[in-house]
């Protein structure tokens, strides 16, 4: 029986696994993203599509603090966030070329993506509320001011919440969009009257 290396397990064909290209990568990623990131939201970065290793990850965050190439604050949620020293920031420009480009783009879609995730996460939520015969749950899609869409349904069961959840959150954009289509005739007629 043949055992994976811990160090190389899940890694894709090209993925990093030098201890020094996985510092130079997240010093990269870290410039580049231009925002304070945590230990998690830097390790599912680096680990999409096998990148990096978690446990090589980890050992590169150990390394670049202990190197003091990061700025470590306080995280909103707890935790630690990380930001770019003047040292990490010449890590970065220095080395960039040692990590292949290929993994230098991905890293930067998958980071892009994943900011883009948690925005729209923040930004377009459910509330769930227990009443006497079932549930209420509320789809709400925010903006700067008032909220572009608050849709309350009626739902017998707690399950069933859930999947509409993960259904709303998955797109709510199209959910948006598909209730305004319903409401097209409406709105038109109503923009046509105007001018009667």
């Amino acid at each position: 029986m043949e055992f994976q290396n811990a160090f190389t397990a899940g890694l894709r064909p090209g993925g990093l696994t030098n201890d020094f290209e996985v510092q130079v990568f997240v010093c990269y990623l870290l410039k580049h993203i231009g925002i304070p990131a945590t230990f998690t939201q830097l390790g599912e970065i680096v680990q999409t599509d096998g990148m990096v290793n978690y446990f090589e990850f980890v050992s590169a965050i150990s390394q670049l603090k202990q190197g003091g190439q990061l700025n470590i604050s306080q995280a909103d949620g707890g935790g630690e966030a990380y930001t770019l020293t003047p040292k990490g920031k010449t890590t970065a420009e220095s080395f960039e070329h040692l990590v292949p480009l290929s993994i230098r783009e991905h890293g930067l879609e998958a980071s892009a993506s994943y900011f883009a995730r948690q925005r729209m996460m923040e930004e377009n939520y459910t509330e769930i509320i227990k009443v006497p015969d079932g549930y209420q749950i509320t789809l709400i899609v925010s903006d700067v001011g008032s909220d572009l869409m608050r849709l309350s349904l009626f739902v017998p069961k707690e399950k069933q919440c859930e999947a509409i959840r993960k259904a709303f959150m998955k797109d709510p954009v199209h959910v948006y969009q598909s209730m305004l289509s319903l409401f097209q005739d409406a709105i038109n007629s109503e923009d046509d009257a105007m001018f009667i």
